[in-house]
């Protein structure tokens, strides 16, 4: 059983076992797969499609899963949510060729455009003139988590060269304005003591 699952050629092996008299029987159920032949994308524009592989776990040679697609869709929202494109919608299609065992596998990506950093609200910072710290939010680029979390890194390495080593900065609220496409940013610091 393991051999066969590890072959890569079936989608399911499973195996029944008959007790008759003296004798056994295996029946060995195999349920034969589709190998994925190519995987194409679109709709990805800015991000690298290199990148865009990097997030799902479908490849030229795998067997295809179709149970799979769901999980492979929610990924993609994800990723795509990370990079600040919220409400991105995915859509996968299967052609098979049912004579060769192949399938091709078409992933369209329809995203909305991203938002720009609004309005930033500073919480508990005694320390610094106010535009200091919310300088160190970039406001250049459209909004992404990623990119936000980084500038959270740099506001805490801020207070750290004051000596406050405790300081831990995050994320209270976002509110995102559809309508002028902005994210409101509510950000909290927790100075600590100076040491």
């Amino acid at each position: 059983i393991d051999d066969l699952r590890k072959w890569g050629v079936f989608l399911k092996t499973d195996v029944l076992v008959k007790h008759e008299n003296k004798s056994v029987t295996l029946i060995f159920q195999l349920e034969e797969g589709l190998i994925i032949r190519d995987v194409t994308i679109s709709g990805n524009y800015p991000i690298l499609e290199k990148k865009v592989r990097r997030a799902i776990f479908l490849s030229p040679g795998d067997i295809y899963d179709p149970s799979k697609n769901p999980e492979q869709v929610a990924r993609l929202i994800q990723f795509y949510e990370k990079e600040g494109y919220p409400n991105t919608e995915v859509l996968i299609q299967q052609e098979e060729r049912v004579d060769q065992r192949m399938v091709t596998l078409k992933i369209y990506i329809q995203k909305n455009k991203n938002y720009r950093v609004g309005d930033i609200t500073i919480l508990g910072n005694t320390v610094f003139p106010m535009n200091r710290v919310r300088n160190k939010i970039s406001t250049l680029f459209g909004y992404k988590p990623v990119r936000l979390k980084e500038d959270l890194a740099k506001i805490d390495k801020l207070f750290r060269k004051k000596n406050y080593l405790r300081v831990k900065t995050r994320v209270k609220k976002i509110e995102l304005d559809a309508i002028n496409r902005k994210a409101h940013l509510t950000i909290e610091i927790k100075q600590g003591k100076k040491i």
